[in-house]
């Protein structure tokens, strides 16, 4: 890899990671998906705003872009040339999975 696909890479990286570690919409929306075939009431994971039924635009921002994060690392690991194939294929296995894990509240949320 390049010094600045590396540098694109780790930004993607931290767009994503960022907001996951700062409000966790995406683990939020799993923990909570999971409980709901329990008694009924459901709890967020973390309590933040984004959990809030009232800023559902924010959480489906947040999302939208930690999506396209995961899709331009996705794009800087496959154009660079990285001399370990299985590394590299690896690592796209790895990001491929995110984004598909990414998607799924995305477009849940793009229903309301």
């Amino acid at each position: 890899m390049t010094k600045i696909q590396k540098i694109w890479f780790t930004i993607f990286g931290l767009i994503f990671i960022a907001p996951e570690i700062i409000w966790s919409p995406v683990l939020n929306f799993y923990y909570e998906l999971l409980q709901s075939d329990q008694n009924g009431g459901t709890h967020p994971f973390r309590e933040t705003y984004l959990t809030s039924s009232d800023h559902l635009t924010a959480f489906k921002i947040i999302v939208f872009i930690e999506f396209i994060s995961l899709i331009g690392a996705i794009y800087i690991i496959n154009k660079s040339e990285i001399k370990n194939k299985i590394f590299k294929t690896i690592l796209i296995i790895i990001l491929v999975l995110l984004a598909l894990v990414t998607f799924l509240p995305a477009i849940y949320q793009f229903g309301f």
